[in-house]
């Protein structure tokens, strides 16, 4: 097996900046939703978290993740010497929480995962009931999910 840095050389800071402003900063995908600025400035809190909660995944599964982790996390965290930088990273900590939280009710099939998004929506100033737009936005995060996951395992992929 390869080093534990040996990823680095793969995933760059480019790369970060690349996953940041065209999966993070985008707009959120949402339709019903796309216009709303608390959605948006959530969302982009909960895609950071999701790409940390995929690296913490991925580094579970491949230790060879520790410092790929460790680099993103100085990337979109800095030094944290103000107060401002210290509150987001607990925003961003507890958004990974809270996506865990909407992953194992899937995973357990609790039927949770809607008030989930009722309850995500609404801390984003929505109030939604519908369940057919609140399932769509469930396998929203979902999908994104699964997304980020296959990218991520193909870095750890060696080259053909």
């Amino acid at each position: 097996m390869a080093d534990d840095s040996s990823l680095l050389k793969v995933i760059t800071p480019e790369t970060f900046d690349l996953l940041l402003t065209e999966f993070a900063f985008r707009k959120h995908p949402g339709p019903h939703y796309g216009s709303d600025d608390g959605v948006q400035e959530r969302s982009r809190l909960y895609r950071i978290a999701l790409i940390l909660y995929v690296f913490v995944e991925q580094e579970y599964l491949d230790r060879r993740f520790v410092p790929v982790r460790e680099a993103f996390e100085r990337r979109i965290f800095g030094t944290h010497e103000n107060e401002d930088a210290r509150a987001f990273v607990m925003r961003v900590k507890s958004a990974v929480g809270d996506l865990n939280t909407l992953f194992e009710a899937i995973q357990t099939r609790s039927r949770k995962e809607l008030t989930w998004s009722r309850l995500w929506l609404a801390e984003a100033g929505v109030d939604e009931h519908n369940i057919e737009l609140l399932r769509q936005f469930t396998m929203l995060w979902v999908d994104m999910y699964a997304t980020l996951t296959e990218l991520i395992k193909g870095w750890a992929k060696p080259a053909q």
